[in-house]
Formats: structure tokens, C-alpha cells, sequence
């Protein structure tokens, strides 16, 4: 204490004396606290939670050890070297300031608060507040200092001084060598030191404190290098990585460059070449063509005609794929191509270079082919052209042996052939060309459902398609490119002829030959390959295996055609029909309607000028034109929208047909059926009933409108107004007779049926038409023979009699290949462009006898398979001039409306002289307008020669078959 006034040094000696004795019994209590460093709030908080175990203790008592100097000096110098401090001793173990008795004691620096938490925690597990300790460091940095060197001086001094010295710490008082602080002469050399148990320890945690400390910091400089080290590679990398994206920019930036260079090059090189081309003329080139034509058509005329087994054979289909027979489609294809380019136009002009400028070298070209290329192609194109798997080919067409793949190389670069990996587009269309095994492997894929069906499949996969979403594409309606990607390559390599290709060569089809190429026809046989169809006429009148009715060779060709756009927009526009005719066929008019919209719109966009060229063309061969397509294909919009119950539109779209001038022209036989529509919609869907009387006035004044469409418009007229309509008709009704017929009642699923029957003479019953009903009644009735033909005999007598006037060569424009059957002007203006000839038959067989006749039917008779000669010479003898002759005028003008609605039976009786007209009518069944008509004209014919009937069959004796 600072303050000792009332200081008893008796007590005190007394109390000191107590005090040494138990701090040598109590070494290691004594020394402990010292040892922990601690600040006194610490030292009391162990206190209160028991520092002091006894399993400690025992640990430290066996470290209350005294060493000599040596092995102090060894075990100071195994840790790490602390810090080196100067002490004093005291003045009185130090006679001389010399050099030589300064002492230089190593001390542990003061303890750091980790050397103070490790020390703490190695001793008693408790691991103190380092940040309270910091905190107080600054308060207890002086005291430390002081204790740590009062500790080292406990250590240098020998025992009787050091009970002393703690006296005096006790007390607050120092003695003369604290207070000098001078150094200590160095002891003697065997002289042992008291080393404490708890500088011992102290030194041993504090150097095992420092030993971590090193660890730490050696590791923390360690993992600071590899840091920096994986920086620095990182780095390097990423500036190495740098380096080469922006070298093989500059590459590519130099190949892009290099390519655009070679790409320069030939685009030069073609300039050049094409200017070279243009330079030389290319009337040189159809020269040349027609040279290589001819000289391939004479070689196979002349050497390559085949055995007559196998033009027997060739004939039968046009699938027959024998090895000598199947070249001769090469022949063919020549064939055209010679008489397309060397035949003049009806305009006197020729289809050479300046018509088909550079695409005469497509003729050029396939000449150039290889046999097997040119064989592989015109069987390609004579197909619909759609794709083509490479195995199917070489299935299909063995005869090749192997060599499909080289014929398809060679077309795909000579462009005769486009490749599904670019030209397959549809992802349904790709998926109906896979095998069912390649579906199923794709459903897989896109986890659907494998067994199904083919169709219910690939709609399986449409619909997943469409709405699966996948990581870089959202879902979106019709999103099928995934699909698409799979399908192709499931599907492998497919092929098909290229578009110019295929418009080219149809164009050259549609030159030879109009008539046969007609897109009009898929309206008659929805089934039917015009191409194919066409080359198999070909053959067969190549072959002489029906007769020729054309001129051969014919000396003109179609010339209605002003350029080669032209051309080829009538060549698109015959594909659109088709694609309406085949949409209606499947009930799609969606498809069908939106054909009809753009037909339409480009008829109301047509020029003046090309008005007038069409109507300067003749009429049989205004239907060859693309306008004409375009108005068969705008009329059948008005069915489509009928079907949609929109029938306001549909007036409005017969409205544009009927009264345009041209258009109405280019579709003359359908005006009556038109305006028939028009006034039924008017009438009965649109209650416009005056508008329809008008539409039906101005029908009746058309000329375009034939009798049988004047006949119904009247009898609407009729229904509408009822007596207040004055009929421009005055048909005589036929007389009816009613026979009966014996008939057996059939049940043909959820319907019964009456079959006609007859009991033969041997008395089995045979089932006959109600036709024959009839036909056996009249017969029984007094006439002699009869035919139920349907008007065929007429026909066959308008033919025999007027063959020469109506197959003439005479007439200009009318043949124009040698594969027409029959004039194309037949249907339009058969007997306008022959009246002379018509007229001067006519007058000779009003004068002619019945042994002329008959000579002129046996000279042109070319054989029926319904109708024998004596047949025919019967009917022709019973049959009276005038009824003849009236009925050849009418099938003369009006060959297309009339062909048709003749009565069912044609009976006559030689000896009578007389013929019997029936129409035959079951149950329930009506007249049509031309049956009215036909059955109006026999009844006003000489009623002792001619007899006309309406015959009504009534069935009775009716039984059940069981």
C-alpha cells in the first residue's frame, strides 16, 4: 500500500511468515493465477465456476521440477525464440557497469490475447473473450509488462531472497535490486535456478502458442499464395482464351472473306461464261437439240422396236416394268420434246430460243443424261410428285440393278431432283413418309404412346409437338421444328423432281398435247394420273393398239400462249384445280373456297388488253388458257359457299361470273347451271323473290343458256308467280302405261329392296333390271327387237353417218396432237365451224335410200360391243327419215346439252315399220328437264311411226327370300 502510517511490522512478520508457509505447500494454487493472465473480472469468473480440478492439478504438480541452467537453456531454445529483452539486476550483484558483466536473460514478450486464449485453453478447456481482452489490453498493458518482469527476476533469484520478494510484492513495496534496475551478472556456471511451475508452463504454452501462431500465419500465407497463384492462372487463362476467340475471329473473318472472294470468282466466271453463252446464238442450240432428238428417235424406230410379245405386253398397263419395254418412255418424252420445238403454233409462230430463251438448256440437259438418269427421272415425273425414299426406288424399279443411287446423284446435279434435307418442310408430311417402326421410335423420343395406328400416331405426335415445351424454345401453336428435325432424320434422304424441272416438262406435255393434259379431267375420275394417263394413250396409239382418228403427223400445235410466263402461269393454275377438285373430294372447302378467292381476285385484276386478246381466240381453244382455269375454279366457290349457308355471297359470286363479259365467255356450258343457283338462293334461301324473276328474265335472253336450263328457270318462274307467269314452254306430256312386275322383297341391312324377277322356260327365276320389265312387255306387246341403250344408238347413227364431216382434217385449229379422240371444238362449235359440210349431208341423206345409207354405215363401221351390225341395219330400216334426221340436227348444234336424257329403251319392228321410245320409271322415280325434252320431240314426230311412253313399273306377287 502507498500509505503506511498504520502499517504493524509485527503482524506483519507473522503474516508473512503464514504466507510463505502456504504458498510452499501450495505451489501451484500460488502460482496459478499468475500464470493464467487473465484480468481480474476473468480470474474471479473461473474462480466462481471451479478453475481448479483435480485432474489438472496432478498434471501440473509433476512439472514442479528443478532444472539446471542447461536444461532451461534446452528447453528454451527447442520453441520458437521470442523476442529478446534487457533486465537489471540489482545494484548490489553489480560492482561494474562493464561490458562484460551485462547479462542478456531471454523473456517471452508480453502474452498477445491468443497466446493468451491458447495457453488458457490448453490449461483449463476454456477458451477466453478475446474481445474483451482487447478491449482492456490498453488498461492492463503496463501491469503485464511489469509482472512478466518480475516473474523473470523471481527465476534469478536464490530461494531466500525470493520468499522476500513476494513478501514485499504483497505488501506493495520494492526492494533495492527492483529498484535499481540494473543488469544481473551472469550466475554461476553449475549454479542451479528454481524454475517455477508456472514460468514452466507459461513458457511451454507460450511457445506452443507461437509454434500455432507460426502455423496459422505460414498457412495463411500459404493458402494466400495458392490464392493468388489460381488468380494468376485464372487470369492467364481467361487472357489465353481471349487470345484464341479473337484468333479464330480473324480466321473465320478470313475464310468468310476467302469464300466471298471464290464466290466473286464464279459468279465472275459464270458472268463471263453467260456473256460467252449469249454471245453465241441460241438458235444454235434448238439446232442442235432437234438434231440429238431426231437422231435418238430414228436409232429407236429403226433398231430398238421391241418383239410384238412385248409391245403386247407394254400395252396391257403402263406399270410393266420389263427391261426392254420400259427405254421406250425415253422415246417417248424425246418424242414430245422433237414435236413441241419443231411444230408451228395456230399463230404461225414456232416455240424455239426466242420463246423459251434460257430454258431451252433443260432439254439440253436431259439429253446430256445417262440412260438409267434419264429413265429414273421420267418415271419420277410421270408419278405425282411427291418424295421418294432411295430403297423404295431400287424395289420399285429392279430392273435398274443397283445403279438407282448413281442416277439420283446424277440428277440432284444436273437439277432435276431437289433433296428432303432443304426442300421438306411439312412436319406431317414427314411423318406419313416414315414406316410405322421409325413412328414408334420418335414417340419414344417424345415420350407418347407407341401403339397405335400409323394415322393416330402421327396425330399423337402433332398434338405433343405442339404444345411440349422444351429449355430454349417456348411453347407456341403449330411449334413443331423439334419434330420435324427427329422425323427427318428417322426418315433418312428422300427425293423428288425439282419444281422448274417438273413445270418445264409439264409445260412441254401441255404444248403436245392440251386436250389429254386437261386439269378437267381429275373432275371426271378424281383418281385419275393425267401424265401417266397421257403416256399411256401415247403408247397404245404408238403401238397401233387402238385407232388413230387424228391427223399424222399433226401439222399445228396450240399457240395461245403470248411468252413463256404465260405458259407457266397456265401450267400453275391447272395445279391449283387439282388441288381444289382433290380438297372438295375430301370435303375440305376450306382449301377449295380459299382457291376459289384467289382465282377470283385475279380474274377482277385482269387488263383490258388481255380481254381482248381472249376474245379474239377461238372458242375451242379459249378453255386452254389460264383465265379459263381461273373461272372453273372461281365457279366452284359458290358450291363452297353454299355448303357454308352463306348464301348472300354465293349470289354475289354467281353475279361476277355471269355478267362479266369475258368470263362468262370462258365458261359457256355453265351459265344455265349458274343462273339456276342464282335464282334458287334468291328464291327460297334469300326471300328475294322479284330479284329472282329478274335473274331468271335475263337468263332466258342469254344465248349462253341452252334449253334444258331454260326449261327449269321457266318452271321456277312458274312456282313463284304461278298463273301470273306466261310460260315460254309448251311441252306434250307422254303417254303412260303401267305394267307390273313380279318381284322378291330383299332386306339388305336396316333398308329393304324389290328385286325384279322372271320365270325363264325351264322355270328357274332370274333376276332382271326394271328396265327389262318393260323391255319384255313391249316385246310380248308386237315389236320385233330392242335394246335398252340409253340413246347409244344414236350416237352411233350420228357418228356412222356424219364420221367424215365430223373427224375432217379440213377444219384449222381443231387437231392439235395425234392422241385427240375427237376435235376440240366438238362441245363448243361442232356444227358452226362445218355447217357447209353438215348442211350438204343433210340434204343427201334426205335423198339418199336406205341402200345408201347402209352402205355409208358399213364403210365407216368400225364394230360396238353392245350393238351388232344386223342390230343396227334393223333400227336404221324401221326407223322413219324425218325422226332420223331431226334427231342428228339436234346432236349437230347442241352436242353437249343434248348428249344426254334419251328414253331407256329403243324398240322397233322392220315389218311394222315403226319404232317405241320408253322411258322407264319405278316407283317413286321422276322426269328430269332433258328427258322432258327428248320425250316432247318424239311425241311430235309422225305418231304412226314413232311412239313414245312413259312406262311405270309396279311391282306385285311379292315374296321373301329366306
Amino acid at each position: 500500500h502507498s500509505d503506511d502510517s498504520d502499517f504493524d511490522p509485527r503482524s506483519q512478520d507473522s503474516a508473512d511468515a503464514e504466507e510463505t508457509m502456504r504458498i510452499r505447500e501450495e505451489p501451484v494454487r500460488t502460482r496459478r493465477s499468475a500464470r493464467v493472465n487473465l484480468p481480474s473480472n476473468d480470474s474471479q469468473l473461473m474462480d466462481e465456476e471451479g478453475e481448479v480440478n483435480e485432474e489438472m492439478e496432478e498434471a501440473v504438480d509433476e512439472l514442479d521440477v528443478t532444472l539446471p541452467d542447461e536444461e532451461g537453456e534446452v528447453a528454451a531454445a527447442a520453441a520458437d525464440p521470442p523476442e529478446r529483452r534487457l533486465t537489471r539486476s540489482s545494484a548490489a550483484s553489480c560492482q561494474n557497469n562493464s561490458q562484460d558483466n551485462l547479462i542478456f536473460t531471454e523473456q517471452s514478450a508480453p502474452p498477445t490475447p491468443n497466446s493468451q486464449s491458447s495457453s488458457m485453453e490448453v490449461e483449463t478447456g476454456f477458451i477466453p473473450n478475446t474481445e474483451d481482452q482487447s478491449k482492456e489490453g490498453n488498461k492492463r498493458g503496463k501491469g503485464n509488462r511489469r509482472r512478466t518482469e518480475e516473474e523473470s527476476l523471481d527465476a534469478t533469484l536464490p530461494p531466500q531472497e525470493d520468499q522476500g520478494r513476494v513478501n514485499r510484492r504483497r505488501r506493495g513495496q520494492k526492494g533495492p535490486m527492483e529498484r535499481d534496475e540494473v543488469l544481473c551478472d551472469t550466475p554461476p556456471p553449475m549454479e542451479e535456478r528454481r524454475v517455477t511451475r508456472r514460468s514452466m508452463k507459461e513458457n511451454s504454452q507460450s511457445s506452443q502458442t507461437s509454434q500455432e501462431n507460426e502455423g496459422r500465419r505460414k498457412k495463411n500465407n500459404t493458402s494466400e499464395e495458392e490464392r493468388k497463384k489460381r488468380e494468376e492462372d485464372a487470369r492467364r487463362v481467361e487472357v489465353e482464351r481471349s487470345e484464341r476467340r479473337k484468333n479464330e475471329k480473324i480466321e473465320k473473318e478470313k475464310e468468310k472473306e476467302r469464300k466471298e472472294e471464290e464466290e466473286r470468282r464464279r459468279k465472275e466466271e459464270e458472268r463471263k461464261k453467260d456473256e460467252k453463252t449469249k454471245e453465241q446464238p441460241i438458235a444454235g442450240l434448238t439446232k442442235i437439240v432437234l438434231r440429238a432428238l431426231e437422231d435418238k428417235c430414228i436409232r429407236h424406230e429403226k433398231g430398238l422396236v421391241p418383239s410384238q410379245e412385248l409391245v403386247n405386253a407394254a400395252v396391257i398397263t403402263l406399270e410393266e416394268e420389263d427391261p426392254e419395254v420400259v427405254p421406250h418412255y425415253v422415246y417417248l418424252v424425246c418424242k414430245i420434246m422433237r414435236r413441241v420445238l419443231s411444230t408451228r403454233t395456230t399463230d404461225g409462230r414456232v416455240y424455239d430460243e426466242t420463246f423459251w430463251s434460257e430454258d431451252l438448256r433443260m432439254i439440253s440437259k436431259f439429253l446430256s443424261l445417262k440412260d438409267d438418269a434419264k429413265l429414273l427421272f421420267i418415271r419420277l415425273f410421270t408419278r405425282k410428285r411427291t418424295w421418294h425414299l432411295p430403297e423404295r426406288l431400287r424395289e420399285k424399279y429392279d430392273y435398274l440393278k443397283g445403279r438407282v443411287d448413281g442416277a439420283i446423284a446424277e440428277l440432284l446435279k444436273e437439277g432435276f431432283l431437289e433433296s428432303g434435307k432443304t426442300g421438306l418442310t411439312s412436319t406431317e408430311e414427314t411423318l406419313r413418309l416414315c414406316s410405322l417402326e421409325k413412328l414408334k421410335l420418335i414417340a419414344k423420343d417424345f415420350r407418347v404412346e407407341a401403339n397405335k395406328p400409323k394415322a393416330s400416331l402421327i396425330s399423337s405426335l402433332m398434338s405433343t409437338a405442339s404444345t411440349q415445351k422444351t429449355l430454349f424454345v417456348a411453347s407456341t401453336p403449330g411449334n413443331t421444328g423439334r419434330l420435324l428435325t427427329v422425323a427427318k432424320k428417322q426418315l433418312g434422304p428422300v427425293y423428288r423432281t425439282s419444281l422448274a424441272a417438273d413445270s418445264f416438262f409439264r409445260a412441254l406435255f401441255s404444248l403436245y398435247s392440251p386436250a389429254l393434259t386437261d386439269s378437267h379431267l381429275v373432275a371426271e375420275d378424281r383418281t385419275i394420273n393425267i401424265i401417266s394417263n397421257m403416256m399411256f394413250r401415247m403408247k397404245e396409239i404408238h403401238y397401233e393398239s387402238i385407232p388413230r382418228r387424228a391427223p399424222f403427223p399433226c401439222e399445228e400445235i396450240i399457240g395461245v400462249y403470248e411468252d413463256k410466263e404465260d405458259l407457266y402461269e397456265f401450267v400453275g393454275a391447272k395445279e391449283a384445280e387439282e388441288r381444289q377438285l382433290r380438297a372438295i373430294d375430301r370435303h375440305d372447302m376450306k382449301i377449295a373456297l380459299e382457291e376459289a378467292e384467289r382465282a377470283r381476285k385475279k380474274l377482277a385484276e385482269m387488263k383490258s388488253t388481255r380481254m381482248n386478246y381472249l376474245l379474239s381466240l377461238p372458242a375451242h381453244h379459249r378453255p386452254y388458257t389460264r383465265e379459263a382455269v381461273l373461272t372453273r375454279i372461281a365457279s366452284r366457290g359458290v358450291d363452297c359457299l353454299e355448303r357454308k349457308k352463306d348464301y348472300a355471297a354465293a349470289c354475289n359470286w354467281i353475279k361476277f361470273i355471269v355478267r362479266h363479259q369475258v368470263v362468262s365467255s370462258l365458261l359457256p356450258h355453265s351459265m344455265g347451271a349458274l343462273y339456276e343457283r342464282l335464282a334458287l338462293d334468291l328464291h327460297h334461301h334469300c326471300a328475294e323473290s322479284d330479284e329472282a324473276i329478274d335473274e331468271i328474265k335475263r337468263a332466258l335472253e342469254d344465248p349462253l343458256v341452252p334449253d334444258k336450263h331454260r326449261l327449269n328457270l321457266d318452271d321456277r318462274a312458274k312456282r313463284i308467280l304461278k298463273d301470273g307467269w306466261e310460260s315460254k314452254f309448251s311441252l306434250t306430256p307422254p303417254a303412260e302405261i303401267v305394267i307390273e312386275g313380279e318381284t322378291i322383297g330383299r332386306d339388305l341391312g336396316n333398308e329393304r329392296k324389290n328385286l325384279f324377277v322372271k320365270t325363264t322356260k325351264d322355270g328357274d327365276v332370274e333376276q332382271i333390271s326394271v328396265e327389262r320389265v318393260a323391255l319384255d312387255y313391249f316385246l310380248e306387246e308386237g315389236m320385233e327387237n330392242g335394246l335398252h341403250s340409253e340413246g347409244e344408238i344414236w350416237h352411233l347413227a350420228f357418228k356412222l353417218l356424219f364420221w367424215d364431216v365430223i373427224y375432217t382434217h379440213g377444219v384449222q385449229g381443231v387437231w392439235l396432237c395425234e392422241l385427240q379422240a375427237s376435235p376440240l371444238d366438238h362441245d363448243h362449235s361442232l356444227y358452226e365451224a362445218r355447217k357447209d359440210a353438215f348442211e350438204e349431208r343433210f340434204e343427201w341423206l334426205r335423198s339418199s335410200s336406205e341402200e345408201d345409207r347402209l352402205a355409208m354405215v358399213e364403210q365407216n363401221w368400225n364394230g360396238t360391243e353392245t350393238i351388232t351390225m344386223a342390230e343396227f341395219k334393223g333400227f336404221l330400216s324401221a326407223c322413219s327419215l324425218p325422226t332420223l334426221l331431226g334427231v342428228l340436227t339436234i346432236l349437230a348444234k347442241e352436242p353437249r346439252h343434248r348428249r344426254s336424257g334419251f328414253p331407256d329403251l329403243v324398240l322397233w319392228s322392220a315389218t311394222k315399220q315403226m319404232i317405241t321410245v320408253a322411258e322407264v320409271k319405278g316407283p317413286g322415280d321422276t322426269l328430269s328437264t332433258k328427258q322432258r325434252l327428248w320425250l316432247d320431240f318424239f311425241m311430235n314426230q309422225d305418231n304412226e311411226r314413232v311412239k313414245a311412253y312413259l312406262c311405270k313399273v309396279k311391282a306385285s306377287g311379292r315374296k321373301r327370300i329366306q
